[in-house]
């Protein structure tokens, strides 16, 4: 199981924190006016978590702190673990090769680009990004694409005006 750290970043009015996983930005906590919400990975993302009529105002009593905390962590980490479902789920379709070959590797692209920085290390969005790579060569032959430049967005929009897809 990952290790989640959180970083308290104000300790009242609000009391807020950034959650970790490594140094990744994963959530941000907030405690204010006796509501305490959680936002994925960001704030302004999605809420993963909120608990209302909390007896601190700005900050948590030493009574709710330990409780609302963990479910805050478990939230998180139930919202990471999602994500990185949905872009294995991504990377599947893509590897099939249905209808919407473009839209899919374009989503797939996105999900790598973009959350996967979020939620994966290195090593696995290069490897989820190699298996879209692999589909796609196994399609259009090994001279479209460079396996080395295949973590670049924009190549791929390239190589779909020049296969007209």
């Amino acid at each position: 199981m990952r290790k989640l750290t959180l970083i308290q970043t104000c300790d009242a009015c609000p009391e807020q924190y950034d959650a970790y996983i490594g140094d990744r930005k994963v959530g941000y906590l907030r405690m204010r006016h006796g509501h305490f919400s959680v936002e994925c990975p960001d704030a302004g993302g999605e809420l993963v978590f909120e608990a209302k009529d909390l007896a601190g105002d700005g900050s948590f009593s030493d009574k709710e702190r330990p409780e609302m905390l963990d479910k805050a962590s478990s939230a998180i980490l139930k919202w990471v673990e999602n994500k990185e479902r949905k872009t294995l789920a991504n990377i599947g379709r893509v590897v099939t090769w249905d209808n919407a070959e473009r839209v899919k590797i374009c989503e797939t692209v996105e999900v790598i680009a973009n959350i996967g920085e979020i939620i994966l290390t290195p090593e696995e969005r290069r490897e989820l990004v190699m298996k879209a790579t692999r589909a796609f060569i196994e399609k259009f032959g090994d001279d479209v694409i460079d396996p080395d430049a295949a973590l670049d967005p924009f190549l791929w929009e390239k190589i779909f005006v020049e296969q007209g897809l």
